[in-house]
């Protein structure tokens, strides 16, 4: 097939913009998500995903109440109350130290000790609103490094900063990215800056034509982002390998020198060592590392999918809920689809093998790699938990990018194509709102209230039980600012008061609701501490 003759024409110039007009519009289109966002901004959390949020606020809190420089930045559960203390909300998850506190351990630090920080400087308690602000920066700045990403990505074509701009609106606007860069802080969203960082430092360690001195700041920027992705989350040790098994392969085909995939290659299995030593260190001090590795691993399993009920590779759940989270991009999906499609069409299947495709792709298969690891490995995880997709926004967003700066080049004209792309960017905003809406919108909020009413009838001097037979939701565990003992009935609830000696405690009822239906003051043991127990 003949290949389209592409020059520079008046029409063409119209697609660059000065770099204060993309500044502009950055801000415009992310005061437009805040804008979609706000009926769920400051508002109490949910059940569901908020429960994410709910976790940190308690950690932070738990913070706030002991310095957590006394608890080595350990992921404390506990508050600081002697009526507090002895009280496993985690189950398998957590550690317990000898003087009653138990902490989480199944996540990398990095991502409780960023928010409890930015609730230090601020100076406030930690709540949501400054919680949900904290995560909004940190939305904005993985914006503005998508941007600059697909921009060096894609610098060899005419129509670059449209391309940045459309690779911008998926991570703006799917609907994960909406909700869970607002309402449900974790660390698949907190990662995503060091993941754009990371591929903007090997985007251009992947080329040889840069100076020494940019060279050495992408070695810096690599091993920076590297080691504090991989101590903010797993998923960081994904896109390490990812980094590793691509460089390699680069030089063996000769697109960069060996000398430099074995440099990154070293690079990262330093600082993956490193920060792993340091996740292990850190929990060891909690009750040594039998009891950390005995935690950890039983925690891998579990993601992994070891047990019956787990979503391993073989269970059809699984690939069922991977479909529905990928039917959420559908729109960006059909775009991106449509515009590959169409490139083909207009000048064939070489289209895809110019050098500068070629190039501009390294960065987009180092990610997808990472994530398609990820998600293999950890299946249960990925399968059971919706705010794993988060992971797919930066190969989602840089396959946009790629796939409209390589249709436009494939067209002489670009006034009106460009014009058609910005009307289907609109499109596909709106449509992600519309499905945001109807996931996220219908959101009881049942725990404030649940615990004011505890508070309330509950003396503060109290050990509070509860006979709730699921697991205690983190925002409700927030909102009360108290531990609470699962127990069967009041009898086991008055032999825990025996063995703990404490004088009297607080039992409390819960329906599937969340509505308190009662609260019954509790005794010691008359037969005081059965035996089994002490």
């Amino acid at each position: 097939m003949a290949s389209v003759s592409v020059e520079l024409k008046p029409e063409v110039a119209s697609l660059s913009l000065s770099r204060n007009r993309i500044v502009v519009i950055l801000a415009l289109l992310f005061a437009l998500s805040i804008a979609i966002r706000h009926p769920l901004f400051n508002k109490e959390l949910t059940s569901n995903w908020e429960s994410l949020s709910g976790h940190v606020l308690l950690t932070c809190k738990a913070w706030s109440q002991t310095s957590p420089a006394i608890h080595h930045f350990n992921l404390l559960f506990n508050f600081s109350r002697p009526e507090d203390k002895f009280i496993n909300d985690l189950g398998t998850a957590g550690v317990g130290d000898r003087f009653g506190n138990y902490y989480y351990t199944s996540m990398p630090h990095l991502a409780y000790i960023l928010p409890y920080l930015s609730f230090v400087v601020t100076g406030q308690a930690p709540n949501i609103l400054g919680l949900q602000i904290f995560s909004l920066l940190v939305h904005f700045i993985a914006c503005a490094l998508l941007y600059l990403l697909v921009r060096r990505m894609t610098k060899a074509f005419r129509a670059s900063q449209l391309a940045s701009l459309a690779a911008v609106c998926v991570l703006l606007f799917t609907p994960q990215a909406l909700f869970y860069f607002q309402n449900a802080v974790v660390g698949n969203t907190l990662i995503v800056p060091f993941t754009l960082g990371l591929l903007l430092s090997l985007t251009a360690l992947a080329s040889d034509r840069h100076e020494t001195e940019t060279r050495s700041l992408a070695w810096v920027g690599l091993a920076v982002c590297l080691i504090l992705g991989c101590l903010t989350d797993w998923h960081a040790y994904f896109n390490a390998l990812s980094a590793t098994v691509v460089f390699l392969f680069l030089a063996k085909k000769g697109v960069v020198t060996r000398s430099t995939s074995l440099k990154v290659a070293t690079l990262c299995a330093i600082c993956v060592m490193l920060a792993l030593s340091i996740f292990c260190w850190q929990n060891s001090r909690i009750a040594g590392l039998d009891s950390f590795f005995h935690a950890i691993f039983g925690r891998l399993r579990a993601r992994v999918g070891d047990s019956p009920s787990g979503l391993g590779l073989n269970s059809i759940e699984y690939y069922q809920n991977l479909a529905r989270y990928y039917i959420a991009y559908s729109p960006f999906l059909l775009v991106i689809a449509g515009l590959i499609a169409l490139s083909i069409r207009r000048q064939g299947t070489q289209v895809l093998r110019t050098p500068s495709v070629r190039r501009a792709a390294i960065p987009f298969f180092i990610s997808a790699l990472g994530v398609a690891l990820d998600h293999l490995a950890l299946a249960n995880h990925t399968g059971a938990h919706s705010f794993k997709s988060v992971d797919d926004l930066v190969p989602l967003g840089m396959l946009m990018g790629l796939s409209v700066a390589m249709f436009l080049e494939t067209r002489a004209e670009t006034a009106r194509p460009s014009a058609i792309l910005c009307a289907l960017l609109v499109g596909c905003i709106a449509a992600e709102s519309a499905v945001y809406y109807s996931i996220y919108s219908n959101r009881p909020h049942p725990f404030r209230a649940a615990a004011s009413r505890i508070l309330s009838a509950a003396p503060p001097s109290d050990v509070l039980f509860t006979t709730w037979h699921d697991e205690l939701k983190k925002p409700f565990i927030f909102y009360l600012g108290r531990n609470i003992q699962t127990v069967s009935n009041q009898a086991e609830a008055a032999e825990y008061l025996s063995c703990r000696q404490f004088p009297h405690g607080t039992l409390v009822a819960i329906d599937d609701s969340w509505t308190v239906t009662q609260i019954s003051p509790v005794l010691p043991s008359p037969s005081g501490c059965p035996a089994h127990l002490r």
